[in-house]
């Protein structure tokens, strides 16, 4: 698994209540605008652990109400190879993605802006039905581009009475249930059990998370459907900010550090 996608998931995982905004279903304190995450390979120096040389890079934008506006990836010289925007309706309900992939548009992060405003974007557009909290119960995993038309499949969500999703429901373009995902949350609201699951039963496997005091990820275990323990995965914090935003992580996989992870993070002014 490319490690970069791991710290998206810590990032953007499962949320508790979906009309909450995005900075509280990702744990961010303060009025953020932007965040910059670069991952770094590990080095070592005096039998010390460093940053080594740049992975990947992502940066996300949020408007003054807390909402996730924009997204782009960057890869490891630097170059954007992709740019998400998210759109929202009056309520604060996200209605639409814009994908588009920049691989070959942009010669490197200074030129991003004007090369990305005056490309034809591809649409990933999803449908969704919200209940009379704001919660999405439904979305359609359509995939519409200028010239092709998909329909990935279907999800559907079950909440608690804290507006927490316990079960997730994935299902084919014709609705058929194909695998369930069912969890468990502590006081705080965070996801302390995540099962796997078939809809004949069976689990497929089962993953334990904690947390430290600030409700920051600080491990996930795997095990298979026997027990088994399939990986352990683990972030040491080592950095915070004024706004207890973490700004440096190591992320360790089976106790074995792979990467460094360092955030920027600008605020709105007040």
């Amino acid at each position: 698994m490319n490690k970069i996608l791991f710290l998206i998931l810590i990032i953007s995982s499962i949320s508790t209540a979906q009309n909450n905004t995005s900075l509280k279903k990702e744990n961010l304190n303060g009025s953020v605008k932007v965040l910059l995450e670069t991952e770094y390979n590990i080095g070592e120096k005096f039998g010390k652990i460093i940053k080594n040389e740049t992975n990947s890079a992502v940066k996300f934008f949020y408007n003054n109400k807390g909402f996730r506006e924009k997204r782009i990836v960057y890869g490891r010289k630097g170059d954007p190879f992709e740019i998400k925007y998210y759109e929202y309706n009056l309520k604060g309900e996200l209605i639409q993605y814009k994908i588009h992939d920049v691989w070959a548009d942009v010669d490197g992060p200074n030129e991003e802006i004007n090369e990305l405003l005056n490309t034809n974007f591809a649409t990933y557009s999803v449908k969704y039905k919200y209940d009379k909290k704001g919660n999405i119960i439904e979305d359609n995993l359509g995939i519409n581009y200028t010239m092709t038309s998909s329909n990935a499949g279907i999800n559907r969500y079950t909440y608690d009475d804290n507006d927490n999703i316990i079960r997730e429901n994935v299902c084919d373009e014709k609705g058929e249930s194909r695998v369930f995902y069912d969890y468990k949350y502590d006081s705080n609201n965070n996801i302390i059990e995540e099962s796997q699951s078939y809809p004949r039963g069976g689990i497929i496997q089962k993953i334990i998370y904690s947390y430290n005091s600030k409700n920051d990820l600080i491990a996930s275990v795997a095990y298979n459907h026997k027990g088994i323990l399939i990986s352990k995965k683990r972030n040491e914090y080592l950095e915070y900010d004024d706004n207890n935003n973490w700004t440096k992580s190591i992320y360790y996989e089976n106790d074995i550090p792979l990467i460094i992870v360092e955030r920027e993070i600008q605020y709105h002014m007040n």
